[in-house]
């Protein structure tokens, strides 16, 4: 591809995974990809990260970050990605969503998305089955759910469990400590529940808003894992489908799984890619 034709990224957020992007665009999709800028509220952040990888590139605003670019991967946080919504909704950029969340949070975001232009592509993230859900939202899809188990220090510090099991980090053996609807789930882990959003966000394809009703949730805190497990039970009147996933956490961060930069990772090579695999 000539350089001319790159597709322009920049990228918001230089945390774990937002620096494994970085790296593998830099070079495994150096032929299709041209980097213009990385965004991060602590600038020390992308620094130390220039440093230790020797690979420079632009650091720059939110703004600028956005009018340089043809697609912005978001690897940042809630706040970060609801601010982007609503900047490139009138635009007709991509954005890759990590932080999808976001979306649930405020449908009004996703009801004046009908009628924009920017595209938004999802990763399956941390978990795998997403495929299924997005087919059997074509069919009779009558329920999902998500029963997440991770060891404590992957929910540590989240004030929800402060406030109700202020012993979490003593436990001697599985509690559940959260049982409910997606929306409540992502209010009150909203930096470990991705997962359950994305979902949803794969019933809604045909459902709609009456998704909300067809995801629930369930959190467990296990002393005795070293990994997080996922477990989607999903139904339908076309199939029924378990996945269970048993994560790596990410060595440089125990809240974020190592499969999520790379399921980023392969979307990128499927966005490029002539073989899309996968519905």
């Amino acid at each position: 591809m000539c350089e001319k034709n790159k597709k322009r990224i920049s990228v918001i957020g230089c945390g774990t995974i937002g620096q494994h992007i970085l790296g593998f665009l830099h070079g495994q999709m150096n032929r299709y990809a041209e980097i213009v800028g990385v965004c991060d509220l602590e600038r020390e952040k992308i620094v130390h990260w220039q440093q230790r990888s020797g690979i420079t590139v632009p650091i720059v605003g939110l703004k600028t970050a956005i009018a340089e670019s043809d697609m912005i991967v978001e690897a940042a946080s809630q706040s970060a990605a609801e601010r982007l919504l609503r900047e490139l909704i009138p635009s007709r950029k991509e954005l890759i969503l990590l932080s999808t969340g976001a979306l649930i949070r405020h449908e009004e975001i996703l009801e004046s998305m009908k009628s924009g232009s920017l595209k938004i592509y999802v990763p399956s993230g941390a978990v795998c089955g997403i495929d299924g859900i997005g087919a059997l939202s074509q069919g009779t899809l009558t329920s999902v759910k998500l029963i997440t188990a991770k060891p404590p220090a992957g929910l540590k510090g989240i004030p929800y469990l402060r406030e109700r099991y202020p012993d979490i980090d003593k436990a001697r053996e599985e509690r559940i400590v959260f049982e409910g609807n997606v929306a409540d789930a992502i209010a009150n882990f909203p930096k470990n529940i991705n997962v359950a959003a994305t979902l949803l966000c794969a019933a809604a394809a045909a459902h709609g808003a009456k998704a909300k009703n067809l995801v629930k949730v369930c959190m467990k805190v296990n002393p005795h894992l070293t990994q997080n497990m996922h477990r989607i039970e999903i139904e339908g009147k076309e199939a029924n489908i378990t996945v269970e996933i048993r994560n790596v956490p990410s060595a440089a961060n125990p809240k974020t799984s190592a499969l999520t930069a790379l399921s980023v990772q392969y979307l990128l090579h499927k966005i490029f890619s002539g073989l899309k695999t996968g519905s």
